[in-house]
């Protein structure tokens, strides 16, 4: 019998910042993260990693370049609704949306319009995330109780899920030798 191995091999994607947002509905806290990739420190991400109230959610990093190809057809100073980032959380929790643009919006990536969001360039958090990336930050997560969430792996088109991991409570303490977490 032949056993057919499946290596998953995950970008080592560096956390430079952690921050928490308000949900949009002011439910709930959510801890979110920004990283770059080691390999291109030009490519920034966000994750979704923890929630203080129950919705589940997506924990995958998403590139800021796909939400930018996401709104291609959005205006640069053209609004748009959270319906614009559909495409982007496909088969996840439609929580994932919605608490993605609230971290967006804490980070200042996005604004409130009347119409909806509009993006938006925060020359600071460029400034610290540059300074960060430059100082090879990569912290490790530990600062809210788990809540809910999952962890969702995607291997060959299939998304498979992975129990969620219980992560002692210590501070959040920046290194720049600490290995990959799993959890990309």
């Amino acid at each position: 019998m032949t056993t057919n191995a499946v290596t998953l091999e995950l970008p080592d994607i560096r956390v430079a910042k952690i921050a928490t947002a308000e949900s949009l509905s002011g439910l709930s806290q959510l801890e979110y993260h920004l990283g770059y990739l080691a390999s291109s420190p030009d490519r920034i991400f966000l994750r979704l990693w923890k929630n203080s109230g129950n919705g589940k959610f997506n924990t995958n990093w998403l590139a800021l370049a796909d939400i930018e190809k996401a709104l291609a057809d959005v205006p640069a100073d053209g609004s748009f609704t959270a319906d614009a980032f559909n495409l982007l959380f496909r088969h996840r929790s439609v929580n994932s949306r919605f608490f993605s643009i609230a971290c967006l919006l804490h980070a200042q990536l996005l604004r409130r319009t009347e119409e909806g969001y509009v993006r938006h360039t925060p020359t600071e958090l460029w400034a610290e995330l540059q300074a960060l990336i430059e100082a090879g930050t990569h912290l490790q997560s530990t600062s809210m109780g788990q809540g809910a969430g999952h962890i969702a792996v995607k291997v060959s088109g299939e998304v498979k899920k992975s129990p969620k991991k219980v992560i002692p409570t210590k501070s959040v303490v920046p290194t720049k030798t600490a290995a990959p977490t799993s959890h990309a």
